[in-house]
């Protein structure tokens, strides 16, 4: 991130690296248990559902992302739309076995 000062001159130059340590091999849960989670409802979204809708899942990756905790770990992300197609919508659900 920059800053730049009144006259367009560089005045701040903030660089944050985050260096991952390897810590562990922990076992890693199937995208197809990782759906289940998704149809169960087990999965944080902003704005509830409302009785009705219609959740549209049209794609699955496996990706990463920090925890809680400062730990990168797996998840698998779907991605589709509630209703129609221009109300999309995303969650994470983590891969790793519980």
């Amino acid at each position: 991130m920059i800053q730049l000062d009144e006259e367009g001159a560089l005045a701040d130059f903030y660089y944050q690296m985050s260096w991952n340590e390897y810590v562990a091999t922990e076992p890693a849960i199937s995208p197809t248990e990782a759906y289940e989670q998704v149809k169960q409802g087990n999965f944080e979204q902003y704005v509830p559902f409302e009785e009705g809708d219609k959740l549209y899942v049209t794609q699955c990756e496996r990706s990463c992302c920090y925890d809680t905790k400062g730990f990168y770990q797996p998840v698998y992300e779907f991605s589709g739309y509630i209703n129609n197609s221009e109300n999309l919508w995303v969650c994470q659900i983590p891969a790793r076995k519980t």
